[in-house]
């Protein structure tokens, strides 16, 4: 692996991947982040579909450094060695990207992070240390604290056991490594060999393509951790409307890939959300029929919302909005499981 001395250390070289639509301002901070790591020797590849006003050279699609995005800052160390490149790729899928990402970088790791997230200052430090043990790492995608009070409300419903279950240790710090076999490509750290023995990012689904990049990654036997300590903030849907339909297209996804990938999505889990609904309908529809079922009925009712209140302990000022969130969440990403489910193939 190439490597630079930090030290009495030898380091890889890490390329970051970053795929975006377009250069936008959290395309930015998550590029100056970046640049501010400690880590002493990395590159970042930023790909978004298009370059407003380009260059000349940056024309049909080549890689070219763009000082714009990576402003020299007052405390940054002349001894680091970073380099940002900007290649834009048209209008493809963002497994595609990555796939092109990886395809410029000098790297001998390779680092995803989406363009509306941006890195602890020890997330490539840490991922690192654990790379020692396994060949991909991810950690937590955890909501920043400067996140508008819509962000929280869906924070305190993805981070919660209660509304989530086990997905919930995506948002939150697990006391320790746990070995994974699916990863989110928000905050993913991979040797480059074991990224390219697996074949590289599924071009085809999004989302779901880190799904199956981590399902190539499982059936060439390599091992996968979800690390506490390899951290990066994300930031969440500007409004809960824009947060349920996203939520229902990962059902779609899931629910499509549990018939098709069961490997790793035909889970309990994923259809959980699912058979609440169809409780939730048929058991308004029974308790019509049969008046002594209401009970049962109501009771399941009351115990649910108790779970929902359960996951608005973590922000009481906006108990109400989370509670009335819940249901929503778990009806929109079970819906859209049922479609996927049944669907013959998906938009591609």
């Amino acid at each position: 692996m190439d490597a630079e001395r930090a030290g009495h250390e030898v380091l890889p070289r890490v390329s970051v991947i970053v795929p975006c639509r377009q250069v936008d301002e959290w395309t930015k901070h998550c590029v100056r982040a970046l640049s501010s790591l400690s880590y002493p020797s990395l590159e970042i590849i930023v790909l978004p579909d298009s370059v407003p006003d380009p260059p000349p050279e940056l024309t049909g699609g080549a890689a070219v450094e763009w000082s714009s995005l990576h402003p020299p800052s007052a405390g940054s160390s002349p001894t680091k060695n970073i380099r940002v490149v900007v290649a834009p790729t048209g209008p493809v899928s963002p497994g595609k990207k990555r796939n092109a990402g990886a395809s410029l970088a000098t790297g001998s790791v390779l680092a995803y992070i989406d363009s509306d997230a941006y890195p602890r200052d020890d997330w490539l430090s840490n991922a690192i240390k654990h790379l020692m043990e396994y060949p991909v790492v991810g950690g937590p995608a955890i909501t920043p604290p400067e996140d508008p009070p819509a962000a929280r409300v869906q924070d305190a419903i993805l981070s919660s056991p209660l509304a989530s279950g086990k997905l919930s240790l995506r948002h939150t710090a697990a006391p320790r490594p746990v070995e994974v076999d699916d990863l989110p490509s928000v905050n993913m750290v991979a040797d480059r060999r074991a990224v390219e023995a697996a074949g590289g990012w599924d071009e085809r689904y999004w989302p779901g393509e880190d799904t199956l990049l981590a399902l190539r990654l499982k059936r060439a036997g390599y091992r996968m951790a979800f690390c506490p300590d390899v951290v990066v903030y994300h930031h969440r849907r500007p409004t809960i409307r824009s947060f349920l339909r996203q939520v229902y297209n990962y059902g779609v996804h899931r629910g499509f890939f549990a018939k098709r990938f069961p490997e790793t999505s035909r889970r309990l889990t994923y259809f959980v959300p699912s058979a609440f609904l169809a409780w939730l309908l048929l058991g308004a529809v029974l308790s019509l029929a049969f008046h002594p079922f209401a009970w049962v009925y109501v009771a399941s009712l009351v115990a649910y919302f108790g779970l929902a209140i359960g996951a608005a302990r973590k922000q009481p000022k906006l108990a109400l909005w989370i509670i009335a969130t819940v249901p929503a969440y778990h009806a929109a990403y079970g819906s859209g499981f049922i479609r996927g489910l049944f669907s013959r193939e998906l938009m591609r």
